[in-house]
């Protein structure tokens, strides 16, 4: 008989995804409790930088309040396509080229660009905490 491979981590953060933000923070501080370090991981873990295309235009002008036009449009060089036009469909005219401007920069390190996702991810981190914005990969869940 094969040996049937799981991913523990991974069903950890498909699990923990399935739950409201209150029952996940739970989870996730008792977790800590007993060993930080994997808390952080699947906190990490369980939104990543390409769930932003699940914002929504007023989450999106939200988010730029604390993100320089220069961050967003560095880290979107090493996103998907769908990303990038995500952002673009959802900003004015004279932001939009703000960032094609940064998208079209000289090259960059991708441990910049790794950096300036990760510096948006910190931000988004603390607004879903908040409830200040809300990412749902779900289309059939209305926001009101």
């Amino acid at each position: 008989m094969g040996k049937i491979k799981f991913n523990g981590f991974q069903h950890a953060i498909l699990t923990l995804q399935g739950l409201t933000g209150a029952e996940q923070e739970r989870i996730l501080r008792d977790i800590s409790l007993q060993d930080p370090h994997l808390a952080e991981q699947l906190a990490k873990a369980m939104v990543n930088f390409e769930d932003l295309k699940y914002l929504t235009s007023d989450m999106i002008r939200n988010l730029l309040t604390q993100i320089p036009m220069e961050v967003l449009g560095l880290s979107l060089r090493a996103s998907s396509e769908e990303l990038r036009q995500h952002f673009m469909n959802n900003l004015s005219r004279n932001l939009k080229k703000d960032l094609e401007d940064c998208l079209m920069g000289p090259p960059k390190r991708v441990s910049e660009v790794q950096k300036a996702q990760e510096e948006i991810m910190i931000v988004v981190r603390e607004k879903i905490k908040k409830g200040e914005i809300v990412l749902s990969k779900s289309s059939s869940e209305t926001m009101v």
